[in-house]
């Protein structure tokens, strides 16, 4: 039974009926098919639920086999377990809307990322001091964009240079905006042709099939 459930042309049928349940009733009306699709949508989220809870037991488990070996950096295993079950438990037991919820947030989760965001950002500034070598015409470019953007970031520019704000507006609207609308609709395609590949069977990796190289 495991090798007749294990064969890819199995689990790509099961692939495409699910997929043909969770889109026809976007275009045709089936109060059947969109039950069904709302009850599969409801049993992914559970199913989801469980993987978050394997999730926290697997972490339980590395962090606890730290702690007895006494592994570099055990002491961060200890912090995180308290932290992760401390959450858990006053999520459950008082809610998201408890005082003590609140207070965890801003004083330890909130600092904490700030932080993690700071030490990103000497990683990003030393990606930038390198990006800076211009060597061609759209280098030169990119860091023209780089330098108004911090200037205008910073209070003291715009208060001595007030006339660098329409410049950085004329460049957010007319370049940010398009950019990152190009962006979108490429990963939107991209998504897109990803799915027909799993449809087809010709990108099976996704769901635990790996394709074995060919040699020639």
């Amino acid at each position: 039974m495991s090798a007749f459930f294990s064969r890819k042309d199995v689990m790509l049928t099961i692939i495409i009926v699910f997929f043909l349940i969770n889109v026809v009733p976007y275009f045709f009306v089936s109060n059947e098919l969109a039950y069904v699709s709302t009850r599969l949508v409801a049993i992914v989220s559970v199913v989801n639920a469980f993987a978050l809870s394997l999730a926290v037991f697997a972490q339980t488990k590395r962090s606890y086999i730290n702690i007895k070996q006494k592994i570099r950096g055990w002491p961060y295993d200890v912090m995180l377990l308290a932290m992760l079950y401390g959450m858990l438990a006053i999520g459950v037991f008082l809610g998201e809307s408890s005082t003590a919820w609140q207070w965890t947030l801003s004083a330890i989760q909130f600092p904490i990322n700030s932080v993690i965001f700071s030490i990103q950002a000497f990683y990003m500034a030393s990606v930038m001091a390198r990006s800076l070598r211009t060597k061609n015409i759209r280098i030169l470019l990119l860091n023209v964009g780089i330098i108004l953007t911090m200037l205008y970031q910073a209070p003291f520019t715009t208060t001595v240079f007030p006339g660098i704000t329409p410049v950085y507006s004329y460049l957010s609207t007319a370049f940010t905006t398009t950019f990152s609308r190009v962006f979108t609709m490429g990963i939107a395609l991209g998504s897109l042709a990803l799915g027909v590949r799993v449809l087809m069977g010709r990108e099976m990796g996704i769901v635990g099939f790996m394709e074995k190289a060919t040699e020639g």
